[in-house]
């Protein structure tokens, strides 16, 4: 639809991409300036930007020196929103973060439980969940094991310990497959149980049909009103969800999810829980909310729409 509209009114839409792993400056920094570089060749009228502190700032500073009649689109998701800096220079940190967002003409959240702290900055939100995926579902006729999916990034915000412990609760006949690459920053027991595979990075051949296959996915944060990428996916895999307890996933994922507080005991009952679930069951409740997601997703595509062409004047 977007891409309709640019071509409708002689625009030009550029989709550009540098990314870098090498080191916080390089990724941060370089990335940034290559973005720039790019942006400044081009007569854009409309910037989408995935939120990151550098580029926002860049970003602005061109609008600024540039031209002041192209508007600026930030997707903005939970920790970069959230993140804050505890050192003696801290408010110099906040007092940019807040001017940027102030020049912003449009700052995309998920969901309602960021509007405290979107508001903290400005109040030119817009509140848009991720669309779901619609990846193939890769079902095995011949299942061998029982196993659940923790869905992971080794972030901060996801409760290893808690995980390590449900293993050891759950016992070896039910397997937990631990996706992500591992963070040298995440500490990790020596003593893992012997019910535990950590997958590393997987093709999304094999982590598609790893999720179609599981008896239960687990998608855990101890951020509040966090929706991650992991339940979207499973969602379309119509496999039992465990999802961490808060008003932002229950209002979207409504009983196609078994929730739970982020305590051992607590996650191992709630998988207990969905292993109880037949297949048909966990499909029917992943269909139901899953097709009411999708239509609501195009209405709100349609009113950003609107809402981009009357700040272009269009």
């Amino acid at each position: 639809n977007l891409e309709k509209i640019i071509s409708e009114n002689n625009m030009r839409l550029f989709k550009g991409f540098y990314y870098s792993n090498d080191g916080l400056i390089k990724r941060q920094l370089y990335s940034s300036l290559w973005t720039l570089k790019k942006l400044g060749k081009l007569q854009s009228k409309v910037i989408f930007i995935h939120y990151s502190y550098l580029l926002l700032f860049f970003v602005v500073i061109c609008k600024m020196i540039k031209r002041k009649d192209f508007l600026v689109i930030a997707d903005c998701h939970n920790k970069a929103l959230r993140r804050s800096v505890n050192n003696p220079f801290s408010f110099i940190y906040e007092g940019i973060k807040k001017w940027t967002f102030r020049q912003t003409d449009i700052t995309i959240i998920t969901n309602k439980g960021m509007i405290p702290d979107i508001e903290k900055y400005h109040k030119n939100y817009f509140i848009l969940p991720d669309k779901i995926p619609n990846f193939e579902v890769l079902k095995e006729t011949k299942k061998k094991e029982k196993y659940c999916v923790f869905i992971s990034s080794f972030a901060v915000d996801e409760p290893v310990d808690e995980i390590i412990s449900v293993a050891r609760n759950i016992g070896n006949d039910v397997k937990i497959y631990w996706t992500g690459k591992k963070n040298r920053n995440i500490n990790l027991p020596k003593d893992i149980p012997t019910n535990i595979i950590f997958t590393g990075y997987l093709s999304n051949h094999d982590y598609y049909k790893l999720l179609s296959n599981a008896d239960c996915i687990l998608i855990l944060t101890t951020e509040d009103n966090c929706l991650q990428c992991g339940a979207y996916e499973g969602l379309n895999a119509n496999v039992p969800m465990v999802i961490s307890d808060n008003k932002a996933s229950r209002d979207y994922f409504e009983e196609a999810a078994l929730y739970t507080k982020i305590d051992s005991q607590k996650i191992s009952e709630t998988i207990f829980d969905s292993l109880q679930m037949t297949s048909e069951e966990a499909s029917l409740k992943s269909k139901i909310v899953r097709l009411k997601r999708e239509a609501e997703f195009i209405d709100l595509i349609d009113n950003l729409i609107l809402e981009i062409k009357s700040k272009l004047k269009l």
